[in-house]
């Protein structure tokens, strides 16, 4: 037992690694915590719900377009951030605010109701020795670390992620070389908003989904960007394996209810260090 839960972890911490890329990103560049980074995940997930479950459409195609929702949702907030005076404060207050018009939308729109996507091939299980893993997990893992990659190779290679990068050590120095902070924000929104849906469309094909869960995913991506910092794929992956390894563990040996009491802990622990701060480059 002990083994197939580190192994469950390792593929969803993955994900987890996936859901915090985006709110990493947004809040590197854009200086902000998007407190509404849940409900992105949970609109990625019922977009995939409704063009595979009720169009009928493959997971695939669908994916692509709900990641194009998700950045169209993104690219909405830099206009309202840039109209706060005090943006690290009151920036919390509006993304909080976000989320919880988000969430009631998804009760209106689609009820309490647990979604999931049923049947077909996912059930299907693939052994690795001792431990058994279900196809639709291991396939959502490889997205994930697809995505991180990718998002690794395009901060690192392309000009727009050089200028991220740029914006997010430095803001004043990135405009004093011509690159514009408020154009790199709103790529950073519109890719994090993207990124963060798109993990959600991954989280719905290997668990259920309901609107109340926001504020859960959104404490599981502070864990995985105070865990990893920066990001970069190596050091987010390292973060969300620790956090889905560590839920798994103590979902087998405590008990289910214990996802959130992990999540919180490993933010609380993490700030107690000393010598740490957000995003540090270590």
């Amino acid at each position: 037992m002990v083994l197939q839960a580190v192994a469950s972890g390792l593929a969803l911490g993955v994900v987890y690694a996936g859901i915090g890329a985006g709110f990493s990103l947004i809040m590197a560049t854009g200086r902000l915590m998007n407190l509404a980074h849940g409900e992105f995940v949970l609109v990625g997930g019922y977009i995939l719900f409704v063009l595979c479950h009720g169009i009928g459409w493959p997971w695939p195609a669908a994916l692509a377009l709900t990641i194009l929702g998700g950045a169209l949702l993104g690219a909405a907030l830099p206009p309202l951030v840039r109209r706060l005076p005090r943006r690290e404060v009151d920036g919390l207050a509006l993304t909080l605010g976000v989320a919880f018009v988000l969430q009631n939308l998804l009760l209106l729109g689609a009820s309490a109701t647990y979604r999931v996507i049923p049947g077909g091939t996912w059930p299907q299980t693939i052994a690795l020795g001792p431990v058994t893993l279900s196809r639709v997990t291991l396939v959502a893992a490889g997205a994930a670390a697809a995505v991180l990659v990718g998002l690794d190779l395009w901060l690192h290679v392309s000009w727009t992620g050089l200028g991220l990068r740029a914006v997010s050590q430095s803001p004043s120095a990135a405009a004093g070389l011509g690159i514009s902070p408020a154009r790199m924000e709103w790529v950073a929104f519109l890719a994090g908003g993207a990124i963060a849906a798109g993990a959600g469309g991954l989280v719905l094909l290997t668990r259920f989904l309901s609107p109340g869960e926001g504020p859960a995913w959104t404490l599981v991506a502070l864990a995985v960007v105070f865990l990893g910092g920066r990001p970069r794929a190596g050091a987010l992956v390292a973060a969300g394996v620790v956090l889905g390894v560590a839920e798994s563990l103590a979902t087998v040996l405590v008990g289910g209810g214990w996802r959130e009491i992990v999540a919180s802990g490993c933010v609380l622990l993490w700030l107690l260090l000393p010598g740490r701060t957000v995003l540090a480059d270590a």
